[in-house]
């Protein structure tokens, strides 16, 4: 299950500069920057900033895969709670550049495109988190 969250958690990285882009476009917001250049530096700063985001995944996803119920649900459950390790990340993050006062709604609207690409890149690798859960539950079925 810890690659399986890595490679989601990298392609969700990588799609996030783009959802980024197409968003805050979309919505009349000015983004300064030269092309390529400034993709790249987008891209090394959400790698950076979401590294808490990828330690508590590993934490959910585990507690996640020791539930007995089924694999759907499963992977509902996983969605909901990668969107909500994104909210805690950027609250973590708000924290650490001083924020002071109550984050309102409008403080969250720069979440929406990395929830986008979390949502996109959990559905890209769905099969794999199901092989992922098998595997887990014949592995613990054996050691039993």
């Amino acid at each position: 299950m810890f690659l399986y969250c890595f490679i989601t958690w990298l392609l969700a990285n990588l799609l996030h500069p783009f959802v980024m882009l197409i968003v805050f476009q979309s919505e009349n917001y000015l983004i300064s920057g030269e092309g390529l250049g400034f993709v790249i530096m987008i891209f090394l700063y959400i790698l950076l900033f979401s590294i808490p985001s990828l330690l508590m995944g590993f934490l959910v996803l585990h507690l996640i895969s020791l539930m007995s119920i089924a694999d759907g649900i499963k992977f509902f459950i996983w969605l909901g709670a990668a969107l909500l390790i994104i909210l805690v990340n950027l609250f973590l993050i708000y924290l650490l550049f001083g924020g002071t006062k109550m984050m309102t709604l409008s403080d969250f609207e720069i979440g929406i495109p990395a929830m986008i690409a979390v949502t996109l890149a959990n559905l890209v690798r769905v099969q794999y988190f199901f092989k992922d859960i098998q595997q887990l539950k014949t592995k613990r079925e054996s050691d039993k």
